[in-house]
């Protein structure tokens, strides 16, 4: 009894230390991994998941001509670890959707939004099924900006970069039509470009949640938001973790086993590095740079921890390449090795 309580103890001590001490940032340079199509007039990824097998899912808008106009394509990509990608769902979402977060559910079904840049219909939350069916299960209002996806407690949480809030979708039968989100505050906003040049307008854009919190970015302001889900699933009062401006235009997250914030932002930290970096956020809230590399990075949007045995310490990153319509370069993926784990999927 004695010896199976030193063990006990001995190995919450080493649990303890690894904790705080954390593993290496990174391990190497980072990889390409798999090349995404480029369209007739360019394309964007602005979001990717996982399953548990390893498989990346990535949303990817194909640009229509604007002179004259012609539709925007929506597309689903499954890409494996080894590299090798397979187009599973297309869909058109006329002249001004754009596919925007993506998520998966615990049976394989994907949820992915489509924002509506006409103002005027409202955009639309799919799930896309396992035979490449679009199902729509959520409309938002006109003016909304669906950006990032999470799930949660069989929710749907969908944050709203224009309004500066988070809409919750219970997931049933039938297409679901929130009049109000869930939480909307200012910590959450969008800044002003009239007043601030190098604001974009956008609000609270990549979210994750760890535990029973969801943990939100701020592109404009470089801030990290926390909000807790209370009883019956309300929103508790929004804190700050951080904020940064090495963070400013911070898009994609993903959770740490040692419950640290790993963020891409679609700019670097100056003038001189302008296509994308690496950041990882302590619980805490220190900010630490993980990698900024301007031969990788082209408008990174999304990372993602590997899930299988080989990729496990492996964190696969999203090039949008948000201005491939002009300078040519399409959306890929890279991997890095970052010597951790990935918070489990559910």
């Amino acid at each position: 009894m004695r010896r199976s309580l030193l063990g006990l103890a001995l190995l919450a001590a080493l649990a303890a230390l690894l904790l705080a001490a954390g593993p290496a940032a990174a391990t190497g340079a980072p990889q390409p991994v798999a090349t995404l199509p480029y369209g007739d007039f360019g394309s964007f990824a602005e979001s990717m998941t996982a399953d548990h097998c390893g498989n990346l899912y990535a949303s990817l808008t194909l640009w229509g001509n604007m002179d004259p106009v012609t539709d925007n394509v929506g597309q689903i990509w499954k890409i494996r670890p080894a590299g090798s990608a397979t187009l599973v769902a297309e869909q058109n979402i006329t002249p001004y959707g754009m596919l925007t977060g993506i998520v998966r559910d615990c049976v394989g079904r994907l949820y992915v939004g489509d924002v509506d840049f006409s103002g005027e219909s409202g955009s639309l939350i799919y799930r896309v099924g396992h035979d490449g069916s679009w199902t729509p299960v959520a409309q938002l209002e006109p003016g909304t900006f669906p950006n990032g996806l999470a799930l949660h407690d069989g929710s749907l949480y969908v944050s709203d970069c224009a309004l500066g809030a988070i809409w919750r979708v219970r997931l049933g039968y039938g297409l679901a039509t929130p009049t109000a989100p869930w939480i909307q505050s200012d910590l959450l906003a969008p800044g002003d470009p009239e007043q601030d040049p190098s604001a974009l307008g956008l609000g609270v854009n990549g979210i994750a949640f760890r535990g029973c919190s969801l943990y939100g970015v701020v592109s404009d302001f470089g801030r990290l938001v926390r909000i807790s889900v209370g009883r019956h699933g309300v929103a508790r009062t929004p804190t700050v973790v951080c904020e940064s401006p090495d963070l400013r235009t911070a898009d994609g997250v993903a959770f740490d086993l040692f419950g640290r914030l790993w963020v891409t932002t679609n700019a670097g930290p100056t003038a001189d590095e302008p296509d994308g970096a690496l950041f990882r956020v302590s619980p805490s809230g220190d900010v630490r740079q993980i990698a900024v590399d301007p031969s990788a990075f082209d408008y990174p949007t999304q990372p993602v921890f590997g899930t299988t045995l080989a990729t496990c310490t492996t964190l696969f990153i999203e090039n949008g390449a948000y201005n491939g319509w002009s300078d040519g370069r399409a959306p890929t993926v890279i991997s890095l090795r970052v010597g951790v784990r990935g918070q489990p999927l559910p």
